[in-house]
């Protein structure tokens, strides 16, 4: 009996969840968006929070109606979260790369252009961690006739495709915006009702009349702008914009920096805005290597810490 009591003594009072706790509220600083992020309803994080926070007799973070802010405990948990879940997350690739093996192809697809602003610094990092893993990019004509051939791995798509061999991964979601140029908004509010397109000329990408914005917002609604004019590349869609040439429907995320700099003014569609979900698509059939499962792991990471 006094053994087992002082091998109790002994057992540590942290545990993995609870630094994956730490860590995760101190990078969203909500609890309700971190308890989704780890699967958890709101009043489970609180109460493993407050259990932790029991256990060690101080508190984690300063709750505040905004924010949660880490304490000087809370900070010195974190980063010890930080180095310990690194490490674990390193031996599960090690591991996969035992059981997996590390070389192999991932072919990309993504359904919009503008995805090509941060694919390129994830691929990069993906092949940090696996580096005999050849990563491509590739436009087929037909995405997903392209994946059922196995001409791809994986895409990168807000589309859903109607049939049931598609498994879908959700990334990240992000606002669909109303570019326009300054000086066409100073008399307007700050959203547009989707009717109000009807009277503009909409600007588009070449690429997009596969699935674009357009025909998931507008078409379903029965509108139909006044005029299109289609642009070789994406870029060229800001820059006809901000030209004064017409509006487009972008994500957020894509024309972040040209609406922090002023060059270009974005307005929601509607009062309550319109969101897409980005998701990755691979075939339900055929089991993923361990890097197809890390790159998609990046790319939400990723989106996680942009937002």
């Amino acid at each position: 009996m006094i053994n087992k009591f002082y091998e109790c003594l002994r057992m540590p009072m942290i545990e993995m969840r609870h630094l994956l706790l730490v860590k995760t509220i101190t990078e969203i600083g909500n609890l309700t968006r971190a308890a989704k992020k780890l699967c958890l309803t709101q009043p489970a994080l609180s109460h493993q929070l407050q259990d932790i926070e029991d256990k060690l007799n101080t508190p984690l973070f300063i709750r505040t109606k905004k924010q949660m802010i880490p304490t000087p405990a809370g900070a010195r948990m974190l980063k010890s979260a930080r180095t310990v879940l690194d490490e674990i997350h390193l031996l599960e690739l090690d591991i996969g790369k035992l059981v997996h093996g590390e070389t192999g192809a991932l072919r990309i697809g993504t359904t919009c252009l503008f995805s090509y602003q941060w694919l390129p610094g994830v691929m990069k990092r993906l092949q940090e961690l696996f580096p005999k893993v050849t990563v491509e990019l590739l436009t087929p004509p037909d995405y997903f006739q392209a994946l059922r051939d196995q001409q791809l791995d994986l895409i990168i798509t807000t589309i859903k495709d109607d049939k049931r061999d598609i498994h879908y991964v959700p990334l990240f979601k992000d606002e669909v915006l109303v570019i326009m140029p300054p000086r066409e908004l100073k008399s307007v509010k700050p959203f547009l009702e989707i009717e109000e397109l009807s009277e503009l000329t909409l600007v588009v990408s070449r690429d997009t009349a596969k699935g674009d914005l357009y025909e998931y917002y507008l078409a379903p609604a029965g509108i139909r702008v006044a005029k299109v004019i289609k642009a070789e590349h994406p870029q060229a869609v800001i820059e006809l914009v901000k030209a004064g040439f017409g509006v487009s429907l972008l994500p957020r995320w894509a024309v972040a920096s040209c609406l922090e700099s002023g060059e270009i003014q974005g307005r929601s569609l509607t009062k309550k805005g319109v969101y897409m979900t980005w998701e990755a698509a691979s075939l339900r059939a055929v089991d993923p290597p361990a890097f197809q499962q890390e790159f998609i792991n990046l790319i939400i990471d990723r989106r996680l810490v942009g937002n």
